[in-house]
């Protein structure tokens, strides 16, 4: 069974072993995934600590992906036990609880009905459980206010509203010259289409190459059987910030090469990483100084050396 590893908001590692007291080097917060066995660690004043998955997508699957700083609404989420005078209650409530009768005190939005304890639903004046129609109100609201449709193009809105201004010569709160300047067409043009969503440009290199900085905020994609290697090239101190994405689609190896005296996350300086896996694979990298770039975000199995 091949599992894979989704991990947001943390830098993290693939190793084909468990991180050892001597390995002190790492950030605090740091996830190290030890893939031949499934099992992530955290950094930790100091110590390793196992870091079990926040949740497991498609746990009973061929390949199962093991979640961590995300939570998947309506999946594989615990119901919330009643604890009561005899310890935990099950869905029946107080029904069959072996011993003494024991009682349950709801305070709204809990409400307790013969031993049956419920939570109300949430509305716009009261508080309470949250329906799936809620969410999904929500989640449409939230998709539309960040649409591309929002864009402003440069010029798009103009009219010219001077002769709708009824005004009396001599009689102005302002100066009769100040007044034509109320709208005068094009006068409120500015450029606002950098402040949507932009569309991902894909740029494809099957045969590997050079990867120039100009091509940075884009995701490089390379669709091969056999092995290619993207080489990175050298960074200043205006392309902190810059961001780049590769996406392999063959069942070739992608290795990708940093700059001589740059690190990626652990890798050494100069060194690479590299996706041996069969299937598809993600990675996103940022340039955080001009000798070092830290993962973002990605899918399958990397591998840095050094």
């Amino acid at each position: 069974m091949r599992s894979s590893w989704l991990i947001k908001g943390y830098t993290y590692g693939f190793k084909l072993m468990s991180p050892t007291m001597a390995d002190t080097s790492y950030p605090e917060g740091y996830i190290w995934v030890n893939t031949t066995i499934d099992t992530a660690y955290i950094f930790s004043s100091g110590n390793w600590i196992v870091r079990s998955p926040d949740y497991i997508k498609d746990v009973n699957a061929e390949n199962p992906i093991y979640v961590i700083g995300e939570t998947y609404l309506g999946e594989n989420v615990p119901g919330i036990p009643v604890v009561g005078p005899q310890g935990l209650i099950g869905p029946q409530g107080l029904q069959g609880l072996p011993g003494t009768d024991a009682t349950v005190t709801g305070t709204l939005p809990i409400s307790v009905v013969t031993g049956v304890v419920s939570i109300r639903s949430a509305t716009n004046t009261q508080s309470g459980a949250v329906t799936a129609n809620q969410i999904q109100v929500l989640e449409s609201v939230a998709t539309a206010s960040h649409s591309n449709s929002l864009d402003h193009t440069a010029g798009s809105d103009n009219q010219d509203l001077s002769g709708l201004v009824e005004k009396v010569t001599g009689s102005s709160l302002v100066a009769d010259t100040e007044i034509v300047k109320i709208h005068v067409s094009g006068s409120d043009n500015q450029d606002l289409s950098g402040k949507a969503d932009k569309v991902v440009t894909y740029l494809f290199k099957n045969l590997g190459g050079a990867v120039s900085i100009g091509e940075f905020d884009t995701v490089i994609v390379v669709d091969s059987a056999s092995t290619q290697t993207l080489t990175l090239p050298v960074f200043v101190t205006a392309d902190i910030g810059k961001r780049i994405g590769f996406l392999k689609l063959g069942i070739g190896r992608l290795t990708v090469t940093a700059y001589t005296g740059v690190c990626i996350q652990d890798s050494g300086a100069g060194d690479t990483i590299y996706c041996a896996d069969a299937g598809v694979a993600r990675l996103y990298l940022e340039v955080i100084s001009t000798t070092q770039m830290n993962i973002t975000g990605g899918l399958g199995n990397w591998w840095t050396t050094d």
